[in-house]
């Protein structure tokens, strides 16, 4: 740990305040920020002839000795603790050492009163040095120990301010001052509803999430400002440590802010290395499990079986998954970074039984229907309370997050996620063809659709259509006749002459006689029902290319 002048000072006011240091602190000048400190020296003027000054050293100066010393200075890169005893105020208001010479304006300096001699100061000095190397050394020890983590947390307590918190993406927070947690109430351990709209709302809260060295952030509704720093793991933004400052300060000490540095690169071991955990996160068992069957890369079945039994789960449990893709607005995509865990997290907290996996721009929500969902497949679609309220809760869903999604049809076996998430894309793809103005789109009901383009993949239409279909459009079109009209009435009756006669407006033996001028030109048998289907999609595909 670096320990810098700033630190010293920063953590001395804190055991000042706190009325454990007797010492007055009464000016201090920091010309040399950051500048590190490795030693602690007194400096006599009767054993300091031939001694130089060195670097990265904290000399502590009688003020009656101050001159001696500011003789011998040979450099720059060192700090100075003047005691000045009383210190009476002249009548110009000034201390009597100010009136005399100090280090120059470009040194670091700091200048205390105390009853007490030299040595007293050296031996508060050293006592603050050690404890703040004690202090890194702790908290690093709880990062790779298997500490508890609420011990971990308190120790920031020893030189930071009481009103902290570590917030992860999902609003949830994962530690608390008690402070903190009195002024932001919060719910199911998150920050509330009104609290995280109000963030979400504002541009600077998504631009802010890249930030990789600390920050201050007003939140303007509230008049607070707080002093952050991002929590990353593998460069992802994770969490962020928050401090509020007291009202009316407007910045914290630079000491302050280094050893809150120290401690937010230590809150940040504790997620690399596992000890901390966003609560219900994007890379615990279950998600990764899902998120590598989705990849296509499915692990041993044991493997599945074992992962899933830890959250209730089994492999021939009944399942849906439902995609849902965001509009692809300008700048939307800036915000959807800090938006999307936000939004996972509450279709979980919706659905029991649920795990949202996000992508860049969209989130697979799997539902085991055994936990959430025990109606939704209960009789097919449309049936099953809880199946149309999870209809009517998704269309409210979307609606409100400007989103669309698609829902596959019920599968028996988790083994088969990869093939649900595909049908509930393709429900999304064919569905905002078909049906842009809706916000949600069922498998179920274009079911026909994704057959007739899985059968037109492969071979040309002029292929697929059967032959009959093909001739009958010909004739039709040489002779001006409605054979091939007359033929898909019937089929579309369910091959009942005399509605097919009334859907075509004609009398029914004129049907009739059309009918077999059809058998003769084709040669169709139509009491065979693999021939009847051929002909039904011969139509379909002909509708589709169309459409298309």
């Amino acid at each position: 740990m670096k320990i810098t002048m700033e630190m010293l000072l920063a953590a001395w006011k804190m055991r000042q305040e706190e009325g454990t240091e007797e010492t007055k602190l009464l000016r201090e000048h920091c010309a040399v920020p950051g500048m590190e400190i490795r030693n602690l020296r007194l400096f006599r003027a009767a054993d300091a002839i031939e001694k130089r000054l060195v670097q990265h050293t904290l000399f502590l100066v009688r003020e009656e000795e101050l001159s001696c010393f500011l003789d011998r200075t040979d450099g720059k890169d060192y700090a100075v603790f003047i005691l000045s005893g009383d210190c009476e105020e002249t009548e110009s208001g000034n201390t009597h050492t100010e009136e005399n010479c100090l280090p120059g304006a470009d040194q670091n300096f700091a200048l205390f009163q105390n009853a007490g001699d030299l040595a007293g100061l050296l031996e508060k000095t050293q006592e603050i040095y050690i404890a703040l190397l004690s202090w890194d050394r702790e908290m690093a020890e709880g990062v790779y120990k298997a500490e508890k983590e609420t011990s971990f947390f308190s120790l920031a307590r020893e030189f930071l301010s009481e009103n902290y918190a570590i917030i992860d993406f999902d609003m949830n927070v994962v530690y608390a001052t008690e402070l903190y947690s009195r002024t932001h109430p919060l719910e199911n351990g998150r920050l509330n509803t009104e609290t995280f709209q109000m963030l979400i709302t504002h541009k600077k809260f998504h631009d802010v999430a890249s930030l990789t060295s600390p920050f201050y952030y007003l939140i303007d509704e509230q008049d607070v400002l707080c002093y952050c720093a991002n929590i990353f793991v593998d460069r992802q933004y994770i969490a962020r440590l928050v401090m509020e400052l007291p009202a009316g300060m407007e910045k914290l000490s630079p000491g302050m802010e280094e050893l809150f540095s120290v401690y937010a690169a230590h809150v940040q071991d504790m997620f690399q290395y596992g000890k901390l955990v966003p609560r219900k996160h994007q890379n615990d068992q279950l998600h990764n499990l899902c998120r590598q069957m989705l990849q296509g890369d499915a692990p041993d079945p044991d493997v599945e079986e074992k992962t899933i039994a830890k959250y209730g789960w089994k492999i021939a449990d009944d399942y849906l998954a439902v995609v849902i893709r965001f509009f692809p607005e300008k700048g939307w995509d800036v915000q959807l970074k800090t938006t999307l865990p936000y939004l996972a997290v509450q279709l979980e907290q919706q659905w029991l039984g649920s795990c949202a996996v996000r992508s860049e721009s969209e989130i697979m929500l799997i539902l085991n229907c055994g936990i959430g969902l025990k109606d939704a497949s209960s009789g097919g679609r449309g049936t099953g309370t809880a199946y149309r309220i999870l209809l009517q809760q998704m269309a409210y869903f979307v609606r409100d997050n400007v989103c669309q999604a698609g829902v596959s049809p019920v599968f028996h076996s988790f083994a088969e996620l990869e093939q649900g998430a595909w049908a509930a894309r393709e429900a999304l793809r064919i569905g905002m063809v078909q049906s842009p103005q809706l916000w949600y789109h069922l498998f179920d009901e274009i079911r026909l659709p994704y057959f007739l383009q899985q059968i037109q993949s492969g071979l040309p239409e002029s292929m697929l259509v059967h032959p009959a279909v093909c001739i009958l459009e010909k004739y039709d079109k040489v002779h001006g006749t409605e054979l091939s009209g007359t033929l898909k009435a019937f089929l579309e009756s369910g091959m009942n002459m005399t509605r097919a006669a009334e859907n075509l407006y004609i009398h029914r033996t004129t049907f009739c006689r059309r009918m077999d001028h059809i058998r003769k030109l084709t040669g169709l048998e139509l009491e065979d029902p693999d021939t009847v289907l051929t002909l039904q999609l011969s139509y379909r595909i002909r509708k589709n290319v169309k459409e298309q």
